[in-house]
């Protein structure tokens, strides 16, 4: 903020202004919410119709990062204690890896193996950059971690309880597309198998 004049503010100028800085706060929250319960009510049926896998979670990825109005999103597969990144969208090339790695090293597992979102803050690896905001929410099966959701912010801006929530619908959206895809196939190996 600048003044014409070399007054400063007093006191009552700076309740005024924090007082309209609240109010700015709260109206981009609510607008944030909206477009998220929008976005997420346009999407679930979009997942239903991805009977393969891969094609199912790149989609997810596409959504998500819609969903969460972030940079990128990734999307990681849980198996016998290792994560498999999956499928991505607006990352780039070199933060791409299909390695599968142990679970216990991603800094979001522990609230993941809980059943919680995680929010916490990438650092890149250009010096220079500023850090992201990074959200993590599992995809839960019986009681465990399948799939981890992960969107990030090339900023640092916090993403809000409201993203977090409609994230957390979207995990279960495809966490029963995933099992969806999984009957379709074993009953189409089952059908091809038996006379």
């Amino acid at each position: 903020l600048y003044r014409s004049i070399d007054e400063p503010f007093s006191s009552a100028d700076l309740y005024v202004l924090a007082s309209v800085a609240q109010r700015l706060w709260v109206a981009a929250e609510d607008r944030e919410r909206a477009v998220a319960i929008e976005r997420l009510a346009q999407t679930g049926h979009l997942l239903s119709r991805h009977l393969d896998s891969g094609s199912l979670l790149h989609k997810a990825a596409e959504l998500l990062q819609r969903l969460t109005m972030s940079d990128s999103s990734w999307i990681v597969l849980v198996n016998d204690g290792r994560a498999y990144q999956r499928a991505h969208r607006g990352l780039q090339a070199a933060a791409v890896t299909a390695a599968g790695r142990p679970v216990a090293k991603l800094p979001a597992w522990e609230a993941a193996r809980q059943g919680r979102a995680w929010i916490g803050a990438a650092v890149a690896a250009d010096p220079e950059s500023t850090p992201r905001t990074v959200l993590c929410v599992p995809v839960m099966r019986d009681g465990v971690p399948t799939a981890l959701l992960y969107a990030a912010r090339d900023r640092p801006r916090p993403f809000g309880s409201e993203v977090i929530e409609i994230t957390t619908i979207f995990g279960h959206y495809l966490g029963a597309a995933m099992e969806n895809a999984r009957l379709y196939h074993e009953l189409r190996h089952r059908a091809t198998r038996d006379p």
